[in-house]
Parts: C-alpha cells; structure tokens; sequence
C-alpha cells in the first residue's frame, strides 16, 4: 500500500515578497546567476592566455575586455539595448585588438537570446545580424594567434601555411559560432512568442471582465427602469384606491358614518401598504455604494433627539420646539431636519473650543423660517461685523470655515425642492444658516416672490 504523500505546501508571505522583489529588479538575478559566474569563469579559464601570451598586448587590457563583456550581462533585461551595444563593441574590440576567443565568447549567444525574447522584432533581428558577423569575424583573432602572434618567437621558417587541415578547422569554427547564435535567437523567439501570447490572453481576460461588468450593469439598469415602471403602477393604483375611497366616504359621511369609516380605514391602510411598496424598491434603486438604512426617515420633530446628540458631543445648543412642528408635511418636515443636521455638525467641525449655537424656528409673515447660529467668542473678538468676518476667519479659528462647501450646496438643492431659499455666511458672532419656506398650504411662490425671500443671496 502506496503511503499517502502531502501535497507541497504554498510558499510562505516572504518567499512571495523576495520573488516579487526580484521580479521588479531583475538586474540582481541576472548579475548573481549570469555576470559573476561567467566573469569567474573567464577570468579562471583564460588567466594564463591574459598575462604575457600576446607580446604585442599587456594582458591586463585582455581581461579588461573580457570583464566588460561579461559584466555588461547584468543589464541584460533593465538596460536591454545599451548592455546589448556593450557585448557587440567589445565583440568587436576583440577582434581589431586580435584578442583570440575565450568563455568570455558565450556572452554573445546569450544576449542573442534576451534581445530576441525581451525586445521588438526590429531590434531582435539585427542583433541577429551582428551575431553572425561576429561569428565569422571570430576567424580574424584565431588566425592572427595561429599564424602570426603564435610563431612569433620561433623564427620565419616555423610560420605555418595556410593548408586544407586549416581550412577546415577556420570552417567548423565558424559554423559552430553561427549555429550557436541562430539557435539561441530562436528560443529567444519561441520565448517571445509565448510572452506575447500571454499578454493577448491576459488582455483578453481583462476585456472579457470589463464587458461583463458592463453587462451587469446594463442588466442593472434595465431592471431598475422595469422596477421605477411598477413603481409608478403601485403608486398610480394606490393613488385611485384612496382618491375613490375618500370619494366614496364623503358622500356616505351624512347618511352612513360606518361606511365612511370603512373608507378611511381602507384609505390608511392602501397608504401604508403605498408606502412600504414605494420604500423597497427605492432601496432596489439605491446605488450599491449606499448603505442600507431601514430606519424610518426622521422628521422635524425630531430635532429635540438631534440636539441633545449634539449637546452630548460637546456643543452647547439652545433649542424651543414651536408647538405647530409636527403639522409640516413630511417632506418638509424632513427637510428642516436635514438643514437644521447639516448646520449644526459644520459647526461641530470647524467652530472654536468655546463656542455654541442656537436652532430657532419660527414664522416670517407667511414663511417658515429656520436659523442655526453659531456664537463663538474667538470670531467675535477678531471681527467686528459680518462684512469682514469672511477675509478673517481664518486667522480666529485656523481652519477653512470661511467658504460653504458641498453640504451648503446641499441645503439649498433639498430647500429649492419646496420652493424655499437658504442664506449660508458668516455675521458678527459666528456662521449663521437661514432657511426660508413657504408655510403649509400656501402656493409655491413666484421667483418674484423668491427673490423677494432672499434666494441667491450670500
């Protein structure tokens, strides 16, 4: 019976950190793994030929160009072109400095190889040129150490001519040379081509992922119209359930008052039902980044509940319900509510150590008015009236209190909604809100009638 073998466990958190760090600098790998060995190994492979075997050479100029070559591999993938260009030129030097070929010699296949893997095609296939150039060039330093450099200490009559043994020898040469560097440009290239179909399938997937996020998201906004249509048939059929019932009920009120209490019980409960309808699926029209809050929607009054919150949060607020409060109409009511929220936490944020705020609500002829003021001593001593306290809010409160921001803009957007104006800046003690609505019942004003109230000011 076969022992059970565990599966190879995942690397570890920093095996993935070293990878990915020399994935990022791959100067490092190919220096430790390619440069340093092949520097060692030509420097101990051709010490002897480096130091006094060229009479017409110091050897300390050999190893110098055999180093450079070699060394230049450690940019081979960062500096693709530039390490390339330092492998040909030393090639070359060789060749013209007559320095015969040694280990350092395998530094041109190999980059051969990553110029046909990691560069583009134009690129790849000069280079590939250059190699076998230089594989035939290679002959010109052999020959001069066989036939001159060789024989130079022994006399005229040892030269040795050029014979069909030679030729041979110069032949097979050159061909392993070329060979060798036609065989490392094609796995460059077997490489590259699987590089490049990576990539396209990579970007294909990333396509695909992007097309189906677009889908889901049409389907999204498909089923939200569908749901915003059934929407408008609950709230349409709801509407005429109530009307007819509220029809039905006064004429039956006189002659049949249990009748008319069925109606308006019928009316109520066709309301409720509206409204938990209507609530669901706004929550299915929500967008996905809102939260869910199943929370009734607070009311003006509420506020008293608002307050103490921000009382205990450190503000001193002064506050007196009216008694008509809860007569607003929803929408209004939440309204006040929001203004009242958004006023008093921006004083919260930006308003001094020692300063407090008063919520008044009130009546302006016909008009709702609502004011949150803020009354912080460090404005008062630096400012003498609502003229300059914009220019120097900054310098009593260090903070950029001076401008309304997004929540007045806010504000005014939820207030315009009921025909209502809001008067955002800063007055002698503080930042002061002014809200202004038409009272319940009375008919949206004229913009005669807004401008009158205040609209755009501030």
């Amino acid at each position: 019976m076969c022992a059970a073998t565990t599966p190879p466990a995942p690397p570890s958190g920093r095996v993935e950190r070293v990878l990915a760090f020399l994935e990022r600098h791959p100067w490092i790998t190919d220096a430790l793994f390619v440069a340093i060995p092949l520097s060692l190994l030509t420097f101990a492979a051709s010490r002897d030929s480096f130091y006094g075997q060229n009479p017409l050479l110091p050897g300390w100029i050999e190893l110098a160009v055999a180093l450079t070559m070699t060394g230049a591999l450690a940019l081979r993938r960062t500096w693709l072109v530039p390490a390339a260009m330092t492998v040909a030129g030393t090639a070359l030097l060789m060749v013209v400095l007559l320095i015969p070929p040694s280990i350092q010699i395998v530094a041109v296949p190999i980059t051969v190889y990553t110029v046909a893997k990691f560069g583009s095609p134009k690129v790849s296939r000069a280079f590939l040129g250059l190699g076998l150039a230089g594989a035939v060039l290679v002959l010109v330093p052999y020959a001069a150490n066989v036939f001159w450099i060789g024989p130079a200490d022994t006399g005229p009559s040892s030269v040795p001519t050029l014979g069909f043994q030679e030729i041979i020898v110069a032949t097979v040469v050159a061909g392993f040379c070329a060979s060798t560097v036609m065989v490392a440009w094609m796995l460059g290239e077997v490489g590259a081509r699987g590089h490049r179909r990576l990539a396209e399938i990579e970007e294909r997937n990333r396509l695909l992922i992007r097309e189906r996020a677009h889908e889901a998201a049409a389907a999204a906004t498909d089923e939200r119209l569908r749901i915003a249509r059934d929407m408008h048939d609950v709230v349409s059929h709801s509407l005429s359930v109530m009307i007819a019932q509220a029809d039905g009920g006064r004429y039956v009120a006189s002659t049949d008052p249990r009748a008319a209490e069925r109606a308006l019980g019928t009316i109520a409960s066709t309301g409720r039902e509206s409204l938990v309808e209507l609530r669901r699926m706004l929550g299915v029209l929500r967008s996905p980044e809102d939260p869910v809050d199943h929370r009734p929607q607070p009311k003006a009054t509420d506020l008293a509940e608002l307050v103490a919150s921000v009382r205990a949060a450190g503000l001193p607020v002064a506050y007196s319900p009216p008694d008509w409060l809860g007569e607003l109409p929803e929408g209004q009511s939440l309204a006040v509510y929001r203004v009242v929220q958004e006023a008093l936490t921006n004083t919260l944020k930006h308003a001094g150590p020692d300063a407090r705020s008063e919520v008044v609500i009130s009546t302006v002829g016909s008009d709702l008015l609502v004011e949150v003021v803020d009354h912080d001593p460090q404005v008062r001593a630096g400012h003498s009236g609502s003229g300059a306290a914009t220019g120097g809010a900054r310098d009593a409160r260090g903070t950029d209190h001076e401008r309304p921001g997004s929540g007045i803009e806010g504000m005014k957007e939820r207030v315009a909604l009921y025909s209502g104006t809001v008067d955002a800046g800063f007055q002698g003690t503080g930042f002061a809100v002014r809200a202004r609505f038409p009272r319940p019942g009375r008919p949206a004003s004229t913009p005669r009638e807004r401008l009158a109230a205040g609209e755009g000011r501030g």
